[in-house]
Order: structure tokens, then C-alpha cells, then sequence
């Protein structure tokens, strides 16, 4: 079985590599890494987490000035 998030996170060309451990008996369970030999993906996830942090503080911050606003 594998499972695959939906932001592609495995390339489905990549799924043989994935299993392969599996299916030649070596291995029980097989995890992928997104950043394993790809320090550009590392990266750009640094910023997209940096950038859901900042929005969602944000996003925080202003439904809190709504709530005292109501009260």
C-alpha cells in the first residue's frame, strides 16, 4: 500500500523507487522524504511555512479585534 497526500508530495514516477525496499522482503514499511537529496525543496518549504506562520498570526490577530470589537 502506499499512501500519497494530495500535494503530491511523491513524484508517481518515483513510486517503483518508493516500494522497492517492500517489495524485494528488505523492509516492512518504506517512508519517502520530500527534501532527501533535494536541498532547493527544503528550502522552499522553509518559506512556504514561514509565510503560513505569518499569515495565520495575522488571521489570529484580526478575528481577536473582531471578537473585542463585538463585545
Amino acid at each position: 500500500m502506499l499512501v500519497q497526500d494530495a500535494d503530491m508530495e511523491y513524484d508517481p514516477f518515483e513510486y517503483t523507487i518508493l516500494l522497492e525496499p517492500n517489495l524485494k522482503g528488505k523492509a516492512d514499511v518504506v517512508y519517502g522524504s520530500r527534501f532527501k537529496g533535494d536541498t532547493s525543496r527544503i528550502w522552499c518549504s522553509l518559506f512556504f511555512q514561514t509565510c503560513s506562520q505569518i499569515s495565520t498570526y495575522r488571521i489570529c490577530k484580526l478575528a481577536i479585534k473582531f471578537l473585542e470589537a463585538r463585545s
